[in-house]
């Protein structure tokens, strides 16, 4: 399961608003507040993407490890 908590906290670290990383999903504005509320789930493909835009992991995103730089 995505740790939705990381992305929000690597995007605001990159100043980055959720609204944008939904955007480069191809997604409406409240897409990624839908998954932290668990109406719904990321592809891996998606999550490869966010985790290429912030710099970071998928594994960080699973939560499977506490590092979050490539």
């Amino acid at each position: 399961m995505v740790e939705i908590d990381r992305i929000k906290q690597l995007a605001k670290e990159n100043g980055v608003s959720m609204a944008f990383l939904c955007t480069k999903l191809g997604k409406q504005r409240g897409y990624l507040k839908d998954i932290g509320l668990g109406r719904g789930s990321l592809s891996e493909n998606q999550l490869e993407i966010i985790a290429e835009f912030l710099n970071t992991t998928t594994d960080y995103l699973h939560g499977k490890t506490d590092k979050k730089e490539k």
